[in-house]
């Protein structure tokens, strides 16, 4: 479990990082991600909730904008507030948005750590994200 310590944040939220390789944000559609990394942010930490292998990623015939594949993904997402990649595929921020979830668009090349300290200051969620201290905790 990965735990980083961001001082003060007030309500609970949970992200979803699109990612191929657990430490970049993906380059490409949100769809194509290998992996999604779920983090939970609440006190004073961010947590690594879980890692789920993207099943959507593993077709080799697949249409971008699909609403089918869009409802799977979402359905193995869980409970999140918002979602995080470089990219979305035809209609992918509306369809987020439409079920309550911030899509966040980032820079190609854009690390996972920073991406939530983004994250954290879109949703106004810290007012001071980059003063930061790491635990790695292993469970």
């Amino acid at each position: 479990m990965y735990m980083h310590n961001i001082g003060r944040v007030g309500d609970l939220l949970r992200i979803a990082v699109a990612t191929d390789d657990g430490v970049k944000v993906k380059i490409g559609h949100f769809g194509d991600a290998a992996y999604y990394h779920i983090y939970r942010i609440d006190n004073n930490n961010i947590v690594l909730e879980r890692r789920i292998k993207n099943p959507e990623s593993e077709h080799e015939k697949h249409v971008h904008g699909e609403e089918g594949k869009r409802r799977r993904i979402l359905s193995i997402l869980g409970d999140v507030n918002a979602v995080i990649s470089t990219f979305y595929g035809p209609g992918g921020t509306e369809f987020f948005k439409k079920h309550g979830i911030t899509p966040l668009t980032l820079k190609p090349g854009t690390s996972i750590e920073e991406a939530l300290h983004i994250a954290i200051e879109t949703l106004g969620k810290n007012s001071h994200p980059r003063q930061t201290k790491k635990r790695l905790i292993l469970q």
